[in-house]
């Protein structure tokens, strides 16, 4: 475990500092115990393991190496090519500071390209609550950047594992997926320095479409993006840009859930935001 990791580490039950231990970390206060196994740091316990992270596990191809290796190699081409794109990864990469991807997923969010260009004095840390998930992408990153990169298996829905101020950016792509979206923007919040940067790629509902009243009836802060923009104000954080970078209506795939129409259209976007000072 790197000493920077440690410096911003909070117990997610009573959010007092950690102490390294041969088996992992403890809290200084009420001494519970989170292990480290072979580079991942577990805040999850097995049995209370969010239910899409359980459902993931079931996706088929989830356990191909391959998987991991092809989507870190298509965002490094990507980058190349895509001008949102090159301009999201160059803004977190060129934080010299603490950075957490949210909701990592198998697709890794923007994790190779980002790594490939982090200052030496940064810290990318991953965080998921999918296991295989964390296993591979901590065998394809961990080894290339030992001092810059970490794993932590994670409730997002629940208390983040990080002292308050201590983040300089959060990023993301897909955190729609987690179930307690507006719990996670808070403890965000919480967890982000004075004028640190949230940079998120995500979907949203037309503010007028059956699928956004659906969202915000349930009280998704995603449902449009109105509603996000909202929320996060609430919160202390202010959108800064909006880029739209295409829109689509129903479904991009036909299992899909949502929208619940296929006239409701809906906007692939990256937005940046900023704690209030």
């Amino acid at each position: 475990m790197t000493p920077k990791l440690l410096q911003v580490l909070a117990c997610p039950t009573c959010v007092a500092s950690l102490e390294l231990i041969s088996e992992g970390v403890r809290c200084t206060r009420c001494k519970e115990v989170y292990s480290d196994d072979d580079g991942i740091i577990h805040f999850v316990a097995g049995d209370v393991r969010p239910e899409s992270s359980r459902n993931l596990v079931e996706v088929s191809g989830l356990q191909d190496a391959a998987l991991y290796e092809r989507n870190a190699r298509g965002n490094e081409e990507r980058y190349h090519r895509d001008d949102s794109l090159r301009e999201y990864v160059d803004f977190v990469a060129g934080c010299r500071g603490v950075i957490v991807d949210l909701a990592t997923g198998p697709g890794g969010g923007r994790i190779a390209p980002i790594l490939k260009r982090l200052p030496p004095e940064s810290l990318l840390i991953a965080t998921d609550a999918c296991l295989p998930v964390l296993e591979f992408q901590c065998r394809l990153f961990k080894p290339q950047y030992p001092d810059q990169f970490e794993i932590l298996d994670v409730d997002l829905g629940k208390t983040l594992p990080f002292r308050d101020e201590s983040i300089d950016i959060f990023c993301g792509a897909g955190a729609t997926n987690i179930a307690n979206i507006s719990g996670t923007l808070r403890e965000v919040a919480r967890c982000l320095r004075a004028q640190g940067s949230v940079v998120l790629s995500e979907r949203f509902y037309a503010r007028e479409s059956e699928t956004a009243a659906y969202l915000t009836d349930k009280g998704h802060a995603f449902a449009s993006f109105e509603s996000f923009d909202a929320f996060c104000s609430s919160v202390g954080i202010e959108v800064t840009k909006y880029e739209e970078l295409y829109t689509r209506t129903g479904k991009s795939e036909p299992g899909d859930g949502l929208p619940l129409k296929e006239t409701d259209e809906w906007a692939e976007s990256h937005i940046y935001l900023e704690k209030r000072a």
